[in-house]
């Protein structure tokens, strides 16, 4: 919108006899040029604010990564700790993994034997 409202301002002031044969207000086109102006100034302090708000996404970016590893880490030595255990080790075992596993093992093709 910024740009159109600045290349009809422009557009317009070239081609000024043309829009006074049709009785057209001049003073938009000086109007249009002045929003343009005032339109960039909010994208820019737009822009701004979300380059700040970018830090507080990579230090919550950063705090969910650790989490992820701590668990992870968890999960794998209970699984270790706990493989004979079937009670405490369903605790240790991520359900979707497991169904996610489950499927890409159903949707692979049997192996192909050689024929003689």
């Amino acid at each position: 919108m910024i740009q159109d409202l600045n290349d009809l301002s422009v557009l317009g002031k070239d081609n000024t006899t043309l829009l006074q044969t049709i009785g057209f207000d001049l003073t938009l086109l000086d109007t249009a040029a002045v929003k343009a102006d005032e339109m960039a100034e909010l994208l820019s302090q737009a822009t701004a604010d979300r380059a700040d708000n970018s830090a507080a996404r990579i230090i919550r970016d950063k705090a969910y990564t650790l989490l992820k590893r701590a668990v992870d880490e968890v999960r794998t030595v209970g699984q270790y700790i706990f493989w004979r255990d079937e009670t405490r080790l369903k605790g240790y075992v991520s359900r979707y993994r497991k169904t996610r596993r489950s499927k890409s093992n159903t949707n692979e093709e049997p192996a192909a034997t050689e024929e003689n």
